[in-house]
């Protein structure tokens, strides 16, 4: 029975469980609007990217320019746009799914969150390992780990929250509701992996896969943005805690003569880590679910008819995959132009 509450939210005449994601619906924007949403958002941050080191040009020295390059880059190509998109939905509160989120659920969810950072270091580590072998350049991540305590807590803010707000409300907000009328599974699919080409690391490709699945799964499972949301927050926050810790260790052993750990010590210690982390992560994030199909009020299933995108959406998708892969290469070429990172740093990588 769905309260009365909720059913002010609905226009008159419709289920608020039924699904939404049909092509004339008025919830959730169109694909071509969403997917150039993101193709803007991508470019611009380019364009950010190049203008801020011509006005700013010792800025990306500091730590502290960098983190304002990156919060300027999120809340101005990524949210600002789809807030201002979004003005045009309505309800919005259905459109965004924002429902409220069980204090035992979000308990859960930072708890995963948690384990999955574990299991995504883990990942890359022997993922960086296959790209050495296949003698590929490793792309560090160009999020500078914080040095001190300040730092610590600006990376918390502009790397943990700030993305969770911005990149959420763009993927999850939009792209991935407009892509359903092809079914929840494709549009699953297709978000996470413009959401993780987006990142344009190819050293933490695969975590970034697995990371835009689990906040699209969370999304429909849930039927509320607050849980991938949470879920994102949590997975950098922590992800910055431990390159706060993590430098620190390497500077002392730096400071102490002691040698990079080698590939096969990494392997040994990765594997348990990765094997653990994600089962963990696996069973926090299914069993709350499994509770959340017995809620009175269940969240709704937007599970739409299996139909084909639009002619332009195809090709902008086209066009997206492209540009990323061009990025990804150039990077690659310039990580190697300019002698790139060596297999000897691989204890200190990390994913942002």
């Amino acid at each position: 029975m769905v309260n009365d509450r909720k059913r002010k939210s609905v226009l008159p005449g419709r289920n608020p469980n039924s699904p939404f994601s049909m092509p004339s619906s008025p919830f959730f924007p169109s694909p071509n609007a969403a997917l150039i949403l993101v193709l803007f958002a991508f470019s611009g941050m380019q364009a950010v990217s190049l203008l801020w080191r011509l006005l700013f040009p010792f800025a990306r020295d500091s730590v502290s320019g960098r983190y304002a390059e990156i919060l300027t880059q999120q809340c101005l190509l990524l949210a600002l746009p789809a807030v201002l998109y979004l003005r045009r939905t309505r309800p919005r509160v259905i459109a965004l799914r924002m429902r409220a989120l069980p204090m035992g659920a979000c308990v859960c969810l930072l708890l995963a969150a948690a384990a999955s950072m574990l299991a995504a270091n883990a990942l890359t580590v022997f993922w960086a390992l296959l790209l050495d072998v296949l003698g590929l350049p490793l792309v560090s991540s160009s999020v500078p780990a914080p040095g001190n305590a300040g730092e610590l807590w600006l990376s918390l803010l502009v790397i943990g929250i700030t993305p969770a707000l911005c990149e959420e409300l763009l993927f999850r907000g939009l792209v991935l509701p407009s892509l359903e009328r092809m079914g929840t599974r494709p549009a699953l699919l297709l978000s996470g992996l413009l959401f993780a080409l987006m990142h344009g690391q190819i050293t933490a490709l695969p975590a970034h896969l697995l990371l835009g699945f689990t906040l699209g799964y969370l999304l429909i499972g849930y039927g509320s943005l607050w849980a991938p949301m949470l879920f994102h927050a949590a997975f950098n926050g922590i992800t910055m805690l431990f390159a706060y810790a993590l430098r620190g260790f390497a500077l002392e052993q730096s400071a102490n003569g002691l040698p990079a750990l080698p590939a096969a010590e990494l392997i040994a210690g990765a594997a348990p880590v990765l094997l653990a982390a994600g089962l963990a992560a696996a069973a926090l994030i299914w069993l709350p679910l499994r509770q959340a199909a017995r809620w009175k009020n269940p969240p709704p299933r937007f599970e739409a008819p299996r139909e084909r995108l639009p002619a332009g959406a195809k090709a902008l998708v086209v066009v997206l995959i492209v540009y990323f892969l061009f990025m990804y290469g150039a990077n690659m070429y310039m990580t190697a132009y300019w002698a790139g990172v060596s297999i000897d740093t691989l204890s200190s990588l990390n994913v942002f």
